[in-house]
């Protein structure tokens, strides 16, 4: 099996003039990246850092971020990506754990002063990391080398560096953290490029395809997904630094871009740009949809504005795409699960005793292969299956559909409730952009459900309306008991939703006499 050391000899072989990366004005051919690679692999040895020491990347969607992700796969060195978006007290978090040796970023970024938080960070620490800011310390070489890009000095160089184990540590990814302490997802070669074979064989993803990158680097997503999807099959990534429908649909048009990916919040508001836009047709073939629940019309419709045959994945940070369905499967497969598992990954279904269940009863998603985490970061490896906490159903064509996560069962009144179920429900309304469901203590039925909604723009919908839609399809057990009506949902960094802080202002709101949120109480 191939290491990244390996991908770059092939790339520099076969496209070494193609286009890598473009970003704003700026475009990188195999040759440029790869030079820059061994630029930055050079300089954090030169910094004294040793193989299976840790860095830490505070970078936005960026080539430096590229460059940096792919020198530690050449050095053995872990590169820990930070989101940009976190506050002191991740970051502070991310460092206590991971006890970096050095941390990258730019002095400043979307009005983040990192001079201050930095120093804010380490004010009272004994330890004082090296901290090097790439505005003012560039770490590319370019009068180091003469002939800096010719290709053949760009293999000597690369010979220089010794082969690694496949299964040298390579990356540390924390996870979202939406509820307690974030955990270090540690992933080496072997997971990384397995699954990102595994996934292009799903999607016939070839050295034509163009990404459009609209989601972070610094999360499984981006990196682990998209950026080694194009990676391994030589194609191009547009990136784009924070997501803008606007932009992205210029983007879209302009780069003839191929492939997206994206969460389904990103979706419907392309889907919403295209509507007010000129543009009839796009070049994009097919989509890498996760995330987040997703909805089968929400597919039907980005096929229709967009000719886009996107498929649904289910994935997770400890294990990359897990499943997903082909654009060759029908629009059935691929807007109602996530297809099959990929390449190299066994799936199950679990009862509460960990007994396989049959096809077609949910319980939980449990993970084997060669993409799944060794362990958490200080953790002891784990020995089996992985058990994933989320739940699920296959069914006997062997494709997977998410219902929830295991964590998120609401009991009421003696039935088992999925709210991802309700969720997909009530976002099929015509006025329904976003739907998170819940369950909230009660005395009577032990808990009651939430539903907090979202409604698209200029859309007017009562809570006694989408009561009523919930009952013609939805038992009875499963109507909301609330439907309360926000402007904005507090999101993690990955746009996912903070159920917990909604939760605490739900039942902080409904204690409240004087309520500040509408709300349609069905009892």
């Amino acid at each position: 099996m191939s290491l990244v050391k390996d991908f770059l000899y092939t790339h520099l072989s076969l496209r070494g003039e193609k286009t890598f990366l473009k970003e704003n004005t700026k475009e990188c051919t195999f040759i440029d990246t790869a030079s820059n690679i061994l630029d930055y692999a050079d300089a954090l040895l030169n910094l004294g850092i040793k193989c299976g020491e840790r860095i830490v990347l505070i970078l936005p969607n960026s080539s430096e971020f590229v460059f940096f992700y792919y020198a530690s796969a050449l050095t053995g060195i872990i590169s820990v990506p930070v989101d940009t978006r976190y506050g002191i007290s991740e970051i502070s978090q991310i460092i206590d754990d991971c006890d970096p040796k050095a941390i990258f970023c730019f002095s400043s970024y979307k009005k983040k002063n990192y001079k201050v938080i930095l120093d804010e960070i380490y004010k009272n620490r004994e330890q004082k990391d090296q901290i090097i800011f790439l505005d003012e310390t560039p770490l590319n070489q370019r009068n180091k080398y003469p002939f800096q890009n010719e290709k053949s000095n760009i293999l000597r160089r690369l010979d220089e560096y010794k082969p690694l184990s496949i299964d040298e540590p390579f990356v540390i990814l924390y996870t979202s953290g939406s509820t307690g302490k974030p955990k270090g997802v540690l992933l080496n070669q072997r997971n990384l490029i397995k699954n990102s074979l595994a996934v292009n064989s799903r999607l016939k993803i070839t050295d034509k395809d163009i990404f459009l990158l609209i989601v972070p680097f610094s999360h499984a997503f981006g990196s682990s997904v998209l950026l080694n999807n194009a990676f391994t099959a030589g194609s191009t990534i547009i990136i784009l630094d924070v997501f803008d429908p606007e932009e992205s649909l210029s983007l879209i048009k302009d780069e003839n871009v191929t492939l997206l990916y994206a969460v389904p919040t990103q979706v419907v508001q392309l889907c919403e740009e295209m509507e007010k836009s000129v543009i009839k047709k796009t070049s994009l073939r097919t989509g890498y949809i996760s995330g987040a629940s997703c909805t089968p019309e929400l597919i039907e419709l980005l096929e229709k504005k967009f000719g886009c045959k996107a498929c649904i994945a289910y994935g997770m940070t400890e294990a990359s795409c897990i499943s997903i369905s082909s654009p060759d499967d029908d629009l059935y497969v691929r807007s109602k699960s996530a297809g099959k598992a990929v390449e190299g990954t066994m799936v199950k279904i679990v009862d509460d005793e960990k007994n396989k269940v049959k096809n077609g009863m949910s319980g939980e998603i449990a993970i084997k292969g060669e993409s799944v985490m060794k362990a958490y970061y200080r953790n002891k490896e784990i020995e089996d299956w992985f058990y994933t906490g989320d739940i699920g159903v296959i069914d006997d064509e062997g494709n997977l559909k998410i219902l929830g996560r295991k964590k998120d069962l609401i009991i009421r009144g003696g039935f088992n409730i999925f709210p991802g179920e309700i969720e997909r429900h009530l976002m099929n309304h015509d006025f329904v952009e976003i739907a998170a469901v819940f369950g909230i203590e009660d005395k009577t039925f032990g808990e009651k459900i939430v539903a907090c909604v979202k409604t698209k723009e200029k859309s007017k919908v009562s809570g006694e309306e989408l009561s009523n839609f919930c009952k013609q399809f939805l038992a009875s057990y499963k109507i909301p008991d609330y439907i309360i009506f926000v402007d904005s949902f507090p999101l993690t960094a990955s746009a996912k939703i903070k159920k917990e802080e909604l939760k605490s202002l739900v039942i902080k709101e409904l204690s409240n006499e004087r309520k500040s949120l509408t709300i349609f109480e069905n009892f």
